[in-house]
């Protein structure tokens, strides 16, 4: 990739000229520069003439920034990405807890708040998107997605529910606490 010192109106410049060139993110029209504590250094943004019109290919850049924090690398603040996985992760719970409430009534609440938990503490994330950064507030979800896992796995224990998780008996139930494994895991 050949570093550009001095960018030309109406010139072609590829992707990574404009990222490496810049210091800038790779989000498309509008690009910022971020120093070490999150803070924008400069904004670099990408336009198109008026003349190129509504077409696409001509104009591709219809990005805008309104009010999110923007992450760095892989890591920025998506609908869908975040709360797929907030629900994806707790919804276990919500199963276990219905498939116990016939033999201990408090056992499925208890496990019913360990599910609903991390989804309101993910709600709250997402509410303060514009005053966090994506990558720590889901290292923030994920640690309580582990502490309210092993308080789930904690009370089955305790209400001796445990065994509802393992319902075809292939394994000892106990070792559902191998779970917790994964949170320390995916937080790396």
């Amino acid at each position: 990739m050949n570093e550009v010192t001095a960018f030309e109106v109406g010139q072609l410049y590829t992707n990574d000229q404009i990222r490496f060139s810049l210091q800038v993110e790779n989000l498309g029209g509008i690009r910022p520069a971020l120093d070490g504590q999150g803070n924008v250094r400069h904004v670099a943004v990408l336009t198109t003439a008026d003349a190129a019109g509504k077409v696409i290919s001509e104009n591709p850049y219809h990005d805008r920034i309104e009010g999110d924090i923007q992450g760095t690398g892989g890591f920025q603040w998506n609908t869908g990405g975040w709360f797929g996985g907030q629900i994806g992760s707790t919804l276990w719970l919500f199963i276990v807890a219905y498939e116990t409430l016939p033999k201990s009534a408090s056992a499925a609440a208890w496990l019913a708040f360990c599910a609903a938990a991390p989804n309101i503490l993910g709600c709250l994330l997402w509410q303060k998107r514009d005053r966090l950064r994506p990558y720590p507030a889901i290292q923030c979800l994920i640690a309580a997605l582990g502490m309210f896992t092993l308080l789930a796995l904690v009370v089955a224990d305790h209400f001796l529910v445990l065994p509802i998780l393992d319902s075809e008996g292939i394994a000892s139930p106990h070792r559902a606490y191998w779970l917790l494994c994964l949170f320390p895991v995916l937080m790396a």
